[in-house]
């Protein structure tokens, strides 16, 4: 019975609290600067909430047989584009719209042909967009000028035009 011998009650506390201490030390390399990363990047979109949106007063905000219509309003310098999506009966069209981009089913109101450089609103501006189809609704994601893009969305439902002069600007022949 004396061959036996067991580690001291003082001994086994002092190596579960290196124990600990080295495992809090690891994890805290790793995870602090993963949440303080996250952290920094949403503090980055909760700045811009509210400073893109569908300009409410616009008689655009409608859709005919071919074309659909929308007008968007930045109020925040620091969003320099967005990513919209176009959806027909829950599927959903995606572009990058920035200064200068195009797509072949896109254009500017002022424009008549698709496939023409696209502008962004400036901060307090306002810009009408057409899309050749017709749509049930559209979201838009800001993207800021650090390249970030904001899950942070705005939405309309799109519903039929009604104003002849907004039909004919629409789809012009």
């Amino acid at each position: 019975m004396d061959s036996k011998r067991g580690v001291s009650p003082v001994i086994a506390t002092v190596l579960l609290l290196v124990l600990t201490l080295v495992a809090v030390s690891i994890l805290s390399v790793f995870i602090i600067p993963f949440v303080k990363n996250s952290l920094e990047g949403s503090k980055d979109c909760v700045d811009v909430l509210g400073g893109i949106r569908f300009d409410s007063g616009s008689s655009y905000n409608c859709k005919t047989t071919n074309r659909t219509g929308f007008s968007v309003r930045i109020d925040n310098p620091n969003i320099v584009g967005f990513k919209l999506s176009l959806y027909a009966q829950g599927v959903a069209d995606p572009y990058t719209i920035q200064n200068g981009s195009s797509h072949a089913k896109l254009r500017m109101l002022s424009a008549t042909a698709f496939n023409t450089p696209l502008e962004v609103p400036i901060e307090g501006g306002l810009r009408t967009y057409v899309a050749n189809g017709t749509y049930d609704r559209i979201e838009v994601n800001p993207i800021l000028k650090n390249g970030k893009l904001c899950d942070a969305r705005e939405q309309i439902e799109v519903q039929g035009c009604t104003d002849q002069n907004v039909i004919a600007r629409l789809s012009p022949p």
